[in-house]
């Protein structure tokens, strides 16, 4: 469910991953909080909103909503990946992430 390629990820990831959401001490206070979350952000600086494309806990048809609310934003679609983008296309979301950086460098 938080990978669309589950097959990239040894049995020791899995495992791991597993064990950090279930022991992660703040994951209960943030789902709780997300629940009631209204982003009114209005950045100065680039900020770079990937979607997964095949995000099965916030569905690519949510990203509207980030759009109306964060217009500021550079928004973009990551195509093949899931909830766990680093995982699915950890070559791409460093790209995205290299270029915000290049985007916030200049003068």
């Amino acid at each position: 469910m938080l990978v669309h390629k589950p097959e990239q990820l040894s049995p020791e990831r899995t495992w791991a991953d597993v064990l950090a959401l279930r022991n992660g001490s703040g994951f209960r206070a943030v789902a709780r909080f997300g629940r009631a979350y209204q982003c009114r952000a209005k950045p100065t600086d680039p900020v770079t909103i990937g979607w997964s494309e095949r995000d099965r806990i916030l569905p690519l048809h949510v990203a509207d909503l980030a759009r109306e609310r964060i217009a500021q934003a550079e928004h973009v679609t990551l195509p093949g990946c899931g909830h766990m983008s680093m995982s699915d296309d950890p070559a791409l979301i460093t790209s995205v992430t290299l270029d915000t950086i290049a985007a916030a460098a200049k003068p």
